[in-house]
């Protein structure tokens, strides 16, 4: 297998393997390692993700860059052309790792290295992002709002490191109780620095703290941004990882 290049982010043509296997392509997202070990009884199967073929009108620009935790439009190519492909989280399969040493398996297409980083680490986020309480989320969502989060943070999204967000208290709401939310907005020390870039940041927070003024169950919502290099872990350790495009695109329910 080793001299077949087989490695994690190889793709089998689906044509290839049984009926059983429907998709038109399917991509190894099983570590390398496991995919060259020598006990077939310790690493019996590869892990694939299911992959379906694209036109490019079908392409969707929110399922794109891991923005949807449960599907994901994204672009490989053969050399010359480009191929748009599609998956979702319940498109996971086995298959026999001896099935690997039919060298018709593999396919002309590639993964460029970046692609394949932001699709395992959209895999894994499947089990590793944080689960916020509906009603805190219906909070953001409440008549729209969440839209218009959103788009504002979008707008400097090449600004921001990453979002953190504490929550009081973080459960669903007892009646007759609101949550108290503080955003915090961490970015790179060079932007913190920069006169520009600190003007848009402060416009960004004061935004967000007027879309939800006046909100159902929010006595406040603050938000503030500071250089990663100013934070300490102590800091932050009752808030977590927040992200608009995992958290406010995929329920319906309004307080």
């Amino acid at each position: 297998m080793t001299k077949m290049g087989w490695a994690q982010g190889s793709l089998i043509e689906g044509g290839a393997l049984d009926p059983s296997f429907p998709h038109d392509l399917y991509l190894i997202v099983s570590q390398t390692c496991d995919i060259l070990h020598s006990d077939p009884e310790v690493e019996p199967d590869v892990e694939l993700l299911g992959l379906t073929r694209l036109t490019a009108a079908e392409v969707v620009t929110t399922l794109k860059n891991g923005r949807n935790p449960r599907k994901i439009h994204f672009e490989t190519n053969d050399g010359t052309t480009s191929v748009w492909l599609q998956t979702s989280m319940q498109d996971i399969l086995l298959l026999d790792r001896k099935l690997l040493l039919n060298p018709n398996l593999k396919s002309n297409l590639s993964v460029a290295t970046p692609v394949l980083t932001d699709l395992i680490k959209w895999r894994a986020n499947r089990y590793l992002r944080p689960a916020f309480p509906d009603d805190f989320e219906n909070v953001l969502r409440h008549n729209r709002k969440s839209e218009k989060l959103k788009r504002k943070i979008t707008r400097e999204k090449d600004l921001i490191d990453q979002i953190q967000v504490a929550i009081d208290p973080f459960g669903e709401l007892p009646s007759g109780e609101a949550y108290v939310i503080d955003f915090l907005l961490l970015v790179e020390p060079e932007v913190f620095l920069d006169q520009g870039a600190r003007e848009k940041l402060k416009t960004l927070a004061e935004e967000i703290e007027t879309l939800y003024q006046n909100t159902p169950h929010l006595e406040e919502l603050t938000c503030r941004f500071l250089p990663l290099d100013r934070v300490t872990l102590y800091q932050i350790k009752d808030y977590l990882r927040w992200s608009p495009h995992d958290h406010l695109s995929f329920g319906d329910t309004d307080l």
